[in-house]
């Protein structure tokens, strides 16, 4: 739910966009009762962000030229001009009004300021009471220029006039599509939403005068420039205000009036009619980019930082979950393949084993494919042995190792998992460390000779694990770093399970003190850039996990 907060010279307005309607609005004014009722509505929680629109009379819009430059020199210029001007306004936004067409090429820039901040402070110190995250605040005349945008690009020099709150008079000024002035006028009638046609016709003109003499003194609009008026009136008092206003056109001026249901229609905007030119400004606030902004400042927005954190945490979080339960279901899957394969064996080698008692062992003798059938049923029980023992279960042991604190800092990225004869070894060993030639092998003949697999035969299965990921601290001094990892070897080494520890690469030199090669460790293993290493784990045959 998207809400944008309304503050003019009535109070505080609430309005809530749901789906790209509008589904509540809340007013509140500046009394005691009003305000306790919205601290009960901040109460409830208003956990994301919003959005502050301000339509005050102590808003001032000003335009200044400054010599075309870019980069830092132009920020620099532009900082110059507001230190000398505006050091001590809170709040201040600064647009450029692009480059004018002259022989000294300048750009234009229009500064607007709240030169009495009170009234926002009043309200910003509630929310901030309430701990309500703000994304921006925006200007009610700048985000006219998305709802008349189908106007001011038929009318070179136009000015829109509009009551959007009470006793008050917005008259803003938009030059090629451009805001060039704006000011909120106070009146001596009520005229929101009013059909006294009359008055509304009395008000307009002579805001208008005065805003013509005052473009043409500042040769904003030359004398002779026609001025296109547009006026935002109740649709019940629009019939009588053309009337009325037919007397007062010149060729110097132009009357005419829409009423909201124009307005709206031109902003294709989802907003019911006689809902306002206030709410069009609500929906055009909610529509801006999540980083748009006009006055907020660094402190107003920090609440609002504080939540992109926090959300960019949480959907981490929910993606590491969502990676996790992805690898998760594609070992169950693994897994459950692996089952079904193991149990179609079984059901082949017991088919076979009955029809061969069946059928064939009394005619052994006569029968030439008995030997086949022999083989086959060995080839079975083969596989049988190596569904035995499957990844999985030597993960819980590698993990308790990985999850001591203190190893938090060596992060696994990798395990591959293999099964090779006892004979084979040697030569897997060998080729981890990427020796083709047996007469440069890393590994001695006898080492597998004295105590390491001479009880078994040369053809038994022996699983390997081969462990691979990253040294993440790179800050630690290197004997800290060589402390750590003697460390961490030492504890994979002291697995029941484990037979034989061969480092393929490690973030800094160590030599082996353990059950892995001496010639190893210092010929083959070696110091990686990147902080990475690789261990291959010999783990004893027919071994029972105790999981």
């Amino acid at each position: 739910m998207e809400k944008v907060f309304y503050i003019s010279t009535d109070g505080m307005k609430v309005y809530e966009w749901r789906n790209n309607k509008l589904v509540d609005t809340v007013m509140f004014r500046k009394s005691c009762e009003d305000v306790q009722l919205l601290q009960q509505y901040l109460s409830f929680g208003v956990k994301r962000p919003v959005r502050l629109i301000v339509d005050l009379i102590e808003e001032e819009f000003k335009t200044e030229r400054i010599p075309q430059l870019r980069g830092s020199e132009r920020r620099n210029v532009i900082n110059r001009l507001l230190d000398r001007h505006y050091r001590d306004i809170d709040y201040i936004t600064v647009r450029s009004n692009g480059i004018l067409k002259a022989a000294r090429k300048e750009e234009e820039l229009l500064i607007c300021s709240l030169v009495n901040s009170d009234n926002v402070h009043y309200w910003l110190n509630i929310l901030e009471d309430h701990e309500v995250p703000i994304s921006g605040i925006f200007s009610a005349p700048l985000l006219q220029i998305d709802a008349v945008r189908q106007y001011t690009k038929a009318n070179s020099n136009m000015l829109l006039v509009a009551s959007d709150t009470a006793w008050c008079q917005r008259e803003t000024f938009f030059k090629a599509g451009q805001v060039k002035f704006s000011r909120l006028e106070k009146l001596e009638h009520n005229l929101h939403r009013s059909d006294n046609a009359e008055l509304i016709v009395q008000n307009l003109v002579r805001g208008t005068e005065q805003i013509r003499h005052y473009l043409t003194n500042q040769r904003v609009l030359g004398f002779t420039d026609q001025l296109t008026v547009i006026c935002v009136v109740a649709e019940a008092a629009k019939e009588e205000c053309n009337r009325l206003l037919a007397q007062h056109q010149s060729d110097l001026i132009n009357y005419s009036t829409i009423d909201d249901s124009s307005l709206i229609n031109s902003a294709k905007a989802p907003v019911r009619i006689g809902q306002g030119n206030d709410t069009l400004l609500a929906w055009c606030a909610s529509k801006k980019p999540a980083l748009a902004n006009d006055y907020a400042t660094q402190t107003n927005k920090k609440r609002y930082f504080s939540y992109v954190i926090d959300s960019g945490i949480r959907h981490g979080a929910a993606l590491v979950c969502v990676g996790l339960l992805a690898f998760a279901a594609i070992l169950a899957i693994d897994a459950y393949t692996i089952t079904q394969k193991t149990e179609r064996i079984w059901q082949e080698q017991t088919r076979l084993i009955n029809e061969y008692d069946d059928v064939y062992a009394p005619k052994e003798e006569s029968i030439a494919i008995a030997p086949r059938i022999k083989d086959s049923i060995e080839l079975i029980e083969h596989y049988n042995i190596a569904a035995e023992v499957r990844p999985q279960a030597y993960f819980p042991v590698i993990a308790d190792v990985y999850s001591e604190p203190l190893f938090k800092h060596i992060r696994l990225d990798k395990i591959a998992w293999s099964k090779h004869a006892a004979s084979s070894i040697p030569e897997l060993v060998s080729m981890a460390y990427g020796v083709t030639n047996s007469s440069d092998s890393v590994v001695d003949d006898d080492e597998y000779t004295d105590d390491t697999f001479t009880d078994i035969a040369n053809d038994t299965e022996i699983p390997v694990l081969r462990l691979s990921g990253v040294f993440k601290n790179q800050e630690q001094a290197y004997g800290t770093t060589v402390s750590l990892m003697e460390q961490f070897i030492e504890a994979l080494s002291n697995i029941n399970e484990v037979k034989e520890l061969h480092l393929i690469s490690t973030p800094v030199e160590i030599r082996p003190d353990y059950t892995f090669s001496d010639k190893v460790g210092t010929q083959v293993v070696k110091t990686t850039a990147i902080n990475n290493y690789e261990f291959l784990l010999v783990l004893k045959p027919e071994v029972k996990w105790n999981i």
